[in-house]
């Protein structure tokens, strides 16, 4: 028997801040909602669930992309992330949503006035 689809549930950001995964957009009182594209989606969520945290880039690379770095990451994997971040910061540009880049580390996501 198959099961009866569910809804994935929003993310509640704190400060009426939403992440909706089903339209892949996120909400806020100062911008509105903001579509994502589906690689921005999962890194987001990806960053998301790690709010506050550094997420390595090759975790990035295999959560998002599906893609095993082993060892160092080069510089097609390093551009595969930056490209996609920087349309992604883009979009958030206005909020108070920040992804940080730690030089060497990773990335963090950081919502302002809602925790680290």
């Amino acid at each position: 028997m198959r099961e009866k689809w569910q809804p994935i549930p929003k993310v509640d950001m704190g400060n009426g801040r939403v992440f909706d995964r089903n339209t892949g957009s996120i909400t806020t009182p100062v911008t509105g909602e903001i579509f994502l594209s589906q690689l921005q989606e999962g890194v987001f969520y990806t960053l998301l669930e790690h709010k506050g945290e550094t997420v390595p880039n090759n975790v990035l690379l295999h959560s998002v992309w599906g893609y095993q770095a082993e060892g160092r990451m080069d510089r097609t994997d390093r551009a595969i992330i930056d490209k996609n971040l920087r349309r992604l910061r883009k979009k958030l540009t206005g909020t108070d949503i920040e992804i940080q880049t730690i030089k060497g580390k990773g990335k963090r996501l950081v919502v302002k006035g809602g925790g680290t």
